[in-house]
C-alpha cells in the first residue's frame, strides 16, 4: 500500500505543481499586457512575431540581456546611489535561481532583481523558489524579461513603484 500511495502522493504533487506554475505564467502574462497596453502606446508584437519579421524592420526597442543590464545599473547609479548594488546574489535556499542584482542599505536588502532571457523562465522552479525566498524575507523581488524592450523610463518606474 505504501508504494501505491507514493505514486498517488507524487501525481497529485505533480498536478499542483503544473496548475500554479500555469496561474503563475498567466498572471505575469497579464500584468505584461497591462504595461504595454496603458497609456495609449500601441501594444508591440509578440516575441515569435518579431523573431519572424526581418531585421529590416522596425523594432519596439532594443532588447537583450547585455542592454537590460546596462541599463539597469544607468538606473542604479542615477536614481539609487545611495543603495550599494551587488550581482550574481545566492538566493539561500537549495535550488534556486541566482539573483542577478540585490540592492543594499547598510548591509541590509532592500530589494531582489532578477534577468530573465524569456517567459519559460518564469515557471521554473528554480525562479519560483528564488522568489518565495525574497518573500519570506519580506523583501521586494523583481523580474526583468531581457527578450522584451526594457526602455530606461519603464526600468526606472517599475524600481521605484516596488522599492
Amino acid at each position: 500500500m505504501g508504494f501505491l500511495e507514493s505514486i498517488v502522493k507524487r501525481q497529485v504533487r505533480r498536478i499542483v505543481n503544473n496548475a500554479v506554475d500555469e496561474a503563475v505564467d498567466n498572471t505575469i502574462g497579464a500584468a505584461l499586457r497591462d504595461v504595454f497596453g496603458q497609456n495609449g502606446k500601441e501594444v508591440p508584437p509578440s516575441y515569435a512575431e518579431r523573431r519572424e519579421t526581418s531585421a529590416s524592420t522596425p523594432s519596439y526597442g532594443e532588447s537583450g540581456e547585455k542592454l537590460l543590464r546596462k541599463r539597469l545599473e544607468e538606473v542604479f547609479a542615477q536614481d539609487f546611489p545611495e543603495y550599494e548594488v551587488r550581482t550574481n546574489l545566492d538566493a539561500g535556499v537549495a535550488g534556486a535561481r541566482k539573483y542577478s542584482y540585490g540592492l543594499y542599505t547598510n548591509g541590509i536588502a532592500k530589494m531582489m532583481i532578477m534577468v530573465l532571457g524569456d517567459g519559460k523562465h518564469t515557471v521554473g522552479k528554480d525562479v519560483r523558489l528564488a522568489k518565495e525566498a525574497s518573500a519570506a524575507y519580506g523583501v521586494p523581488y523583481l523580474n526583468f524579461f531581457a527578450h522584451l524592450p526594457n526602455d530606461m523610463e519603464y526600468v526606472r518606474n517599475r524600481i521605484k513603484e516596488n522599492m
